[in-house]
C-alpha cells in the first residue's frame, strides 16, 4: 500500500504536459481548469524519489535529493548536512477544522526552514568548484549559511541590512572563514549591492532561485509521504510570505510530478500571508492584478513588524502565486498591529498546543517573540476560518518556518 498514491490519479503525460503550460501563459483559463478529468488510474513508486537510508525528521534534504532536477554529490551532500529535519504535527481542531502543523524549524539545524535551503546552496556552491560564496541575509539565511560553511571552512560573505542585526547569531561567525558587511540601508539596495559584489568577485550569490526550489521541493516530498502513510489530503495550505520561493517550490514540484504523469485529484489552495508594512503582493491581490505594479511596492517601509518578511519586489514570484491560487483557490491575507495583536493570543495557544518553543529575547525584562512568521502564517488559516473561505472538517496545512527556541539537534 506504501507505493500507491491514494486519491492520486494519472492522465497521460501529453495532456499534463499541455495543460502545465497553457496554465503557465494563459491564466484567464485556469477557474476553468480547477478539476481535471480523470481518465486513468496507476501507480507510482516514492522509492523513485526517496532514499530510505536517511528519515524526513532527520533530514529532508538527504531523504529526497534523489527528487533534485539534477543529481548532486551525494557524498558531499552528507558531509554538508547538520540536521534539516521536518514533521507534521495534528490534527489541532480550531471552530470544527482540522489544522495540522508542518513544522519546518524545531527539527532543523538553527531553528528555522533556512537550514535546508542552506544545506543545499552551499552543497551546490562547492560542487561548482566555487572558492567561496556570497549571501544577502535578514538574519535567519546569515546564520544557517555561516554555519553550514563553518564546519567546511568554505569563505564567505554575509550581507545583511542593519535593521536586521540582532537576528544574525553570531556565535557560529568565524573571523577566518565569514565577513560579514552590516549595511545601514533597505533591503532592496543591501541585496542589490551585494549580487554585485558576488559578480565582481566570481562567486556564486547565495541561495539561487534553484537552490530555493530544490529545498522546497523536499518538503512537498515530505507532504506527500504523510499524505499516502496517513491516507488524508490536505484542502488548505498557508504560509507567511516575502519573495514567495518557499510556497513556489512547493506546489512547482507538484506542477513538475503532474509533468512526469502524476496527477492529484486536487491540490491545497494556498493562503498567502503578508504584513501590512510590506505587502505588494496583497496589494495587487486585492486589485485583482496578475502583476505587481510601482504603486503595489514601498521601497522604504516603516514599522515592520518582521524583518525577516522584508522582499519589497517580488515581482516575477507573485505572477506565478496568482496563478496557484486561482487555479486552486486560496487568497493573500495582510496582518496589520491591530490584527495582530487581537489574534495572537489563539495562534499562541494553537502553536504552545502542538509543542513548538518559540524563541525569544529579553527586551526590558519582558520575553518577546524573536520571529513572528509562523504565527503570521496561522494568522491567515484564522482569518480565513472567520470569512468562511475555510469550512468545518476540512483539513488545513499551516507551514511554520518561525525560529524556535531550543533546535532539536
Amino acid at each position: 500500500m506504501y507505493f500507491i498514491l491514494h486519491k492520486i490519479f494519472l492522465v497521460s503525460s501529453l495532456f499534463n504536459y499541455f495543460a502545465y503550460y497553457v496554465i503557465s501563459f494563459f491564466p484567464n483559463i485556469l477557474d476553468r481548469m480547477v478539476n481535471l478529468t480523470v481518465i486513468t488510474h496507476t501507480r507510482v513508486n516514492l522509492h523513485e524519489y526517496t532514499d530510505s537510508s536517511f528519515s524526513g525528521e532527520d533530514s529532508i534534504i538527504l531523504r529526497y535529493h534523489k527528487s533534485f532536477a539534477h543529481d548532486i554529490n551525494l557524498d558531499l551532500l552528507k558531509s554538508i548536512s547538520i540536521k534539516e529535519g521536518c514533521r507534521i504535527i495534528g490534527p489541532l481542531n480550531y471552530k470544527n477544522t482540522n489544522i495540522y502543523i508542518l513544522d519546518m524549524a524545531s527539527l532543523m539545524a538553527d531553528g528555522n526552514f533556512k537550514s535546508s535551503v542552506s544545506c543545499v546552496a552551499v552543497a551546490r556552491s562547492m560542487e561548482q568548484g566555487a572558492q567561496g560564496l556570497v549571501a544577502c541575509s535578514s538574519g535567519n539565511t546569515g546564520t544557517a549559511i555561516a554555519r553550514y560553511t563553518k564546519n567546511q571552512k568554505f569563505k564567505s560573505y554575509i550581507f545583511i541590512p542593519e535593521i536586521s542585526l540582532n537576528k544574525l547569531d553570531f556565535s557560529v561567525i568565524d573571523d577566518n572563514i565569514h565577513k560579514v558587511k552590516i549595511i545601514n540601508k533597505p533591503e532592496w539596495e543591501v541585496h542589490a549591492y551585494a549580487k554585485n559584489f558576488a559578480e565582481e568577485n566570481g562567486l556564486p550569490f547565495v541561495p539561487s532561485i534553484s537552490h530555493q526550489f530544490e529545498a522546497n521541493s523536499c518538503r512537498t516530498m515530505f507532504t506527500l509521504e504523510y499524505m499516502v502513510e496517513n491516507d488524508i489530503t490536505f484542502d488548505w495550505t498557508s504560509q507567511a510570505i516575502s519573495g514567495g520561493h518557499g510556497p513556489l517550490g512547493f506546489y512547482k514540484k507538484f506542477y513538475s510530478l503532474i509533468n512526469e504523469g502524476l496527477q492529484i485529484n486536487s491540490l491545497p489552495g494556498f493562503i498567502g500571508v503578508q504584513q501590512s508594512s510590506v505587502c505588494p503582493m496583497y496589494n495587487a491581490w486585492i486589485d485583482a492584478r496578475d502583476t505587481l505594479t510601482e504603486e503595489d511596492i514601498n521601497l522604504y517601509p516603516n514599522d515592520i513588524m518582521e524583518p525577516t518578511l522584508y522582499s519589497t519586489r517580488p515581482d516575477s514570484n507573485y505572477n506565478y502565486l496568482y496563478k496557484i491560487i486561482k487555479n486552486n483557490g486560496g487568497t493573500f491575507y495582510c496582518i496589520d498591529h491591530p490584527e495582530y495583536i487581537r489574534l495572537e493570543k489563539t495562534m499562541l495557544n494553537i502553536i504552545n498546543s502542538a509543542g513548538i518553543k518559540l524563541k525569544t529575547k529579553r527586551i526590558q525584562n519582558d520575553a518577546v517573540i524573536t520571529e513572528k512568521a509562523g504565527i503570521l502564517s496561522g494568522m491567515g488559516i484564522l482569518k480565513a476560518i472567520e470569512d468562511g473561505l475555510i469550512l468545518p472538517s476540512e483539513n488545513v496545512l499551516l507551514t511554520f518556518t518561525g525560529t524556535t527556541e531550543s533546535p532539536i539537534i
